[in-house]
């Protein structure tokens, strides 16, 4: 990640004054929501299928929890006002996610 980070550090060109992270790169001024739609309608064409910046939201709380992250670490991170949210962001999950944590999969290890 830092890596990632450090590349885009050298190549965004940031409006003098303008120390976000994130800019818009024909103005170099502080990336806003709007810009960002605008950036992921333009990635949805290219991928053939329609993805939000909302949709990180929920591949964020299901990928955390399928690597084992308590619900309520998520709730912090995710910033929702109860766990209920959590749910609701995790609904996506595959009952293959639970295979790791069955009894016989475990005994099986032991």
């Amino acid at each position: 990640t830092a890596a990632i980070i450090q590349n885009w550090l050298n190549f965004r060109k940031p409006a003098d004054g303008v120390g976000n992270l994130f800019v818009s790169l024909k103005t170099g001024k502080p990336l806003t929501g709007d810009g960002l739609n605008c950036f992921f309608k333009r990635l949805s064409k290219i991928l053939g299928f329609r993805i939000s910046a909302h949709d990180l939201r929920s591949s964020f709380a299901t990928l955390s929890t399928m690597y084992g992250a308590p619900t309520r670490t998520l709730q912090l991170a995710g910033r929702w006002k109860s766990e209920k949210m959590v749910e609701h962001y995790t609904g996506n999950l595959q009952i293959s996610a639970v295979r790791p944590y069955l009894p016989l999969a475990n005994l099986l290890k032991a």
